[in-house]
């Protein structure tokens, strides 16, 4: 409560401060303010003396950019002067296609120009003007006449001319002709030889028509006249120039001009440099001159009573375009002084409103400064509640996770029962009544349910355990190579029932040459057999490809890898990886890809998909899941040192790529297994079903050296034969008899005149068996004897032929044709030693086959469930064992100890040692059996059943001493697996 009181009263003890600071702020503004009132004063007559002179400045300045108008008419004089010849006579005809034309061209062209004139000295006259922005011409094509009562002869025309061109058009009119011989400005221009300016109106007489006239002899020839709009001058000057409130008159000898001038008032030149100011009553009566000043050009400022009011005066003469002005700023005396005063009485105004509006905004403040206190106390305590609620939450979360985790044994083993029993009352129910198909239909639909809750129940638990940080990496030894073809093997009948082809890609080769590693190959397992599954389950025609390849690790292969990831992470990842490989030299990047022609997955929702219990609505519609597998996909490559994405394809390509990688500890072999041998050359036609494995078995075959001929059609078989056929047979004929090609494998064929081997690999589903089979009969028929052939068909379950009706040389082999099938395929071809090669010292393994391996065996089941040991009995006796039964590890303990001291006939040649259980578990069980078989100088073999496939659990049993363990739910395959390295010393 107290704090509560302190957080309401800090911002009042804040209000009060700013108050005072604000009204002592202000006192002090306001006696700084009127103590400047005096200074401002005494500076306005200061500043009246600046503006005369700034006033004069911006007079001469804007003077300054009416020269050119000038410069303008001198030079168009001296073109046109070059251009005509010294006739003081020049014909109307010479006017019309001499001077009219450039006439034009300058009326067009320099700016501001109103009107354009020749005048002949002869009274032949030509000009062009604008009316309303339409161009006319005016001329006279008769002299001057000789006698005054003939000047009814001299006549002027006006005529419409073209906008563009100016050339005349329409009708003329006639045009009163003004008396040109007596005006000024014409006898000016005769008379100077820098031409004359002026003011006057155009040629029609308009008053609003007013031109600047720039007029410039010709010698012998007359004169040109140029007018210049004064409006377009006189807004230029307004623009350019500043007159402070007042008013300012512009004035010549024959004009004035008033910009914004004093009422009923008009200023006159009157001769030198006398300016007259008149003004006239309210009425409009006579004008009274009031005053007069003199503008000599002198710095000075003159006052004069203009209509009862002291009036501050400046003028100055200035010369614009060679014409003599004079301006004129006229401005009240008071003007500077009372304007002084009201801009200190407005920001008076100004600064006292500031000041209310300060504490205004001060009270507001404050006020919102109380209002978030006690929103912040409010949202305080709810963010302590929601604290404290998220704390429980992730406490509940963590033990649900860690419940799990600890329950993930029992419910294993407890769905591995479920799954027994059903499997050994099938068992029992074949026996017994073999026509009781119904039951048997129940049975495995009983056991294909409980696998897939149990799959679903692994996907939960396997969350649960990684939530809880349980999860850990088994390291052992396996092939990558092999795994890839065993994981692809598997749903290869799953995507043939829908029509979908898996395939195993073997892209560079690269896994081949590092096909032993170290790793968790289950992990890995479980992450290629859960992104297979997704590709084929969501894929509904084309293919499904699987591809791997393997480098070291590096930076720069890193950063010009996958763009699907960003480049601080692609930084990051690769700067762990080199240290990773700087601490072990032998540490591998295995690269995975799956790609399907599916309907794939939005860009927008890529990230969303590894995300737990999320599916995508588009790509998942119709199909049942959790939503758990990507998400555990991605944990399990990031506990392996991998990332995983989905790369972009090419625009038009449809499905999803899904691409990550692990770390593993290998090392590439520095023997190329794929060496060819160019003495040889051979050929490999394929004919198969799937034109996507066509182009990847082609693609990597033609990259080991071998010509590779694809046939789409079994139609195409034959014509492709013949011509192989051809080229073959020119071939040995041209040949050395001397060459052979050594192939241990075939028999009946003189290796000394080979020349070829021609390997064809036909699927048997691709078109008729027989029509197929004859077109490779014809083919061998007429070989040359130096060529050979072998055919590889590779059968399937529907494919209708005799095995016995095969050639001696060909083969059978089951599809997939990928893998181990594609290498002893390559393997025939004398390039490569035309035997199957031992790829990485590892030989081939057979499979034995037994009917009861463990016939005589005794074999000891230890496990405190009853459905465990009743399914272990069962496994045990169906490969022919004697089984004895016991519930936990004293009791266990105790029946060996008894078989022991019975004798060699008595001992037992196995025991299956559950790991959990009450009394005593399996690792302290173990441990002292094998305490006591020491005394006795036996050692009996002995495998753990555990629910999980690694962790502390199994770590724990083998330390104990058993030799081998086993993932439930047990059965005679992975029991028969277990013992097997066993069988010798039992």
């Amino acid at each position: 409560m107290k704090q509560n009181s302190l957080i309401v009263l800090r911002p009042v003890c804040f209000f009060i401060f700013m108050i005072l600071v604000v009204l002592s702020l202000a006192g002090l503004l306001i006696t700084i303010w009127f103590n400047k009132v005096a200074t401002v004063e005494k500076e306005v007559k200061l500043i009246a003396h600046n503006i005369h002179q700034h006033f004069i400045s911006e007079i001469h300045n804007a003077a300054a950019f009416f020269f050119p108008n000038n410069a303008s008419a001198i030079n168009f004089a001296r073109i046109l002067g070059f251009s005509l010849d010294n006739n003081n006579n020049l014909p109307f005809p010479n006017i019309e296609s001499k001077v009219a034309p450039a006439l034009f061209q300058a009326f067009s062209t320099i700016p501001y120009l109103s009107q354009i004139s020749y005048i002949g000295l002869n009274g032949l006259l030509f000009a062009y003007g604008k009316d309303e922005d339409e161009p006319y011409a005016l001329y006279s094509n008769s002299t001057f006449p000789a006698r005054k009562d003939a000047e009814e002869k001299y006549t002027w025309y006006l005529q419409p001319a073209n906008r563009d061109t100016g050339k005349l058009y329409g009708e003329a009119t006639k045009f009163p002709a003004p008396a040109l011989v007596k005006a000024s400005w014409l006898q000016g221009a005769l008379n100077s030889t820098n031409g004359y300016a002026s003011v006057g109106t155009g040629w029609r007489n308009l008053p609003q028509d007013v031109l600047l006239l720039n007029t410039i002899r010709l010698d012998g020839n007359g004169v040109i006249s140029l007018g210049f709009r004064m409006k377009p001058l006189i807004d230029f000057l307004v623009a350019q120039m500043g007159y402070h409130d007042g008013s300012m008159y512009l004035v010549t000898t024959d004009w004035d001009l008033a910009i914004q001038g004093l009422p009923n008032s008009r200023v006159i030149l009157d001769g030198g440099d006398q300016v007259l100011f008149q003004l006239s009553s309210r009425d409009g009566g006579q004008l009274q001159t009031v005053g007069n000043i003199s503008c000599n050009g002198e710095l000075s400022d003159h006052i004069l009573s203009i209509g009862g009011k002291k009036s501050m005066i400046n003028c100055s003469p200035a010369e614009i375009a060679g014409l003599s002005f004079v301006f004129v700023l006229v401005v009240a005396r008071d003007e500077y002084s009372s304007l002084v005063h009201k801009k200190i009485l407005l920001a008076l105004a100004l600064l006292m409103l500031l000041v209310g509006a300060l504490v205004i905004l001060i009270c507001i403040f404050v006020s919102l400064i109380v209002e978030a206190a006690r929103r912040e106390m409010f949202l305080c305590g709810a963010l302590i509640n929601q604290m404290e609620s998220t704390q429980q939450s992730e406490r509940k979360s963590m033990n649900k996770s860690l419940a799990f985790a600890s329950a993930s044994h029992d419910i294993r083993a407890s769905l591995a029962g479920i799954s027994g029993l059903i499997e050994v009352c099938r068992s029992e129910v074949t026996k017994r009544d073999p026509c009781r198909s119904e039951v048997v239909e129940n049975l495995l639909q009983m056991e294909a349910c409980t696998r897939d809750l149990l799959g679903i129940l692994n996907c939960v638990l396997d969350t649960s355990k990684i939530e809880a940080g349980k999860m850990q990496l088994e390291e052992q030894a396996f092939d990558v190579e092999q795994l890839l073809e065993d994981v692809v093997d598997l749903y290869h009948p799953v995507g043939m029932k829908k029509g979908v082809d898996v395939i195993l890609d073997p892209c560079d080769g690269s896994v081949s040459r590092c096909c032993w590693a170290k790793g968790d190959r289950t992990k890995l397992k479980q992450i290629l057999s859960n992104l297979l599954s997704n590709a084929v389950k969501f894929t509904t025609e084309g293919h499904v490809s699987v591809g791997a390849w393997a480098r070291k690790p590096c930076l720069k292969n890193e950063m010009l890898g996958s763009t699907q990831t960003s480049c601080l992470f692609k930084f990051h990842r690769a700067k762990a990886e080199s240290e990773s490989f700087h601490g072990d030299p032998n540490r591998m990047d295995f690269t995975f890809e799956v790609n399907d022609t599916g309907k794939g997955i939005p860009k927008e929702k890529r990230k969303s998909v590894f995300e737990n219990y999320i599916q995508v609505r588009e790509t998942a519609l119709g199909q049942q899941g959790t939503g758990l597998g990507l998400g555990i996909v991605q944990s399990l490559v990031r506990l392996m040192g991998g990332e995983i994405g989905i790369v972009d394809k090419e625009v038009g390509e449809r499905g999803s790529c899904f691409r990550f990688n692990v770390l593993l500890t290998g090392s590439l072999s520095a023997a190329d297994f794929w060496l060819p041998n160019k003495a040889h050359s051979s050929r490999v036609v394929l004919l198969l079903k799937s034109a996507q494995r066509s182009n990847v078995l082609q693609a990597f075959m033609q990259r080991l050296g071998i010509k590779v001929h694809a046939v789409k059609q079994h139609q195409q078989l034959r014509p492709t034969l013949n011509k192989i056929k051809q080229k073959m047979n020119l071939s040995s004929h041209s040949s050395s008899s001397s060459r052979s090609v050594p192939l241990s494998s075939l028999d009946g064929i003189d290796q000394n005149k080979q020349s070829g081997l021609v390997l064809m690999v036909v699927d048997t589903c691709v078109g008729p068996f027989s029509e197929m089979s004859g077109a490779i009969a014809d083919f061998r028929r007429d070989l040359s004897s130096c060529c050979y052939t072998r055919v590889v068909w590779l059968d399937s379950a529907t494919a209708e032929f005799d095995v016995d009706e095969l050639a001696a040389p060909d083969l059978v082999i089951s599809k997939p044709f990928h893998g181990s099938r594609l290498y002893q395929t390559i393997a025939l071809l004398p390039e490569f030693g035309g035997v199957p090669p031992r790829r990485g010292g590892a030989a081939e393994r057979e499979e034995e086959e037994v009917g009861k391996p463990l016939m005589g065996k005794k074999i000891l089941v230890v496990d405190d469930d009853p459905v465990g040991r009743k399914i272990a009995t069962f496994v045990a006796s169906q490969l022919g064992a004697e089984p004895f039964c016991c519930e936990n590890g004293a009791a266990a303990c105790r029946l060996v100890c008894e078989s022991l001291r019975g004798g060699e006939s008595a001992r037992f040649d196995c025991i299956l040692m559950d790991c959990e259980m009450p009394v005593m578990d399996g690792s302290e069980a173990t441990a002292r059996i094998r305490e006591v078989e020491g005394g006795y100088g036996v050692r009996t073999a002995m495998v753990a059943l555990s629910a999980h496939s690694k962790g502390e659990e199994v770590e724990k049993m083998m330390e104990a001493g058993v030799d081998a363990y086993i993932t439930k739910p047990l059965n005679t395959h992975n029991l028969l697996t277990a013992l097997s390295p066993l069988i010798t010393k039992i």
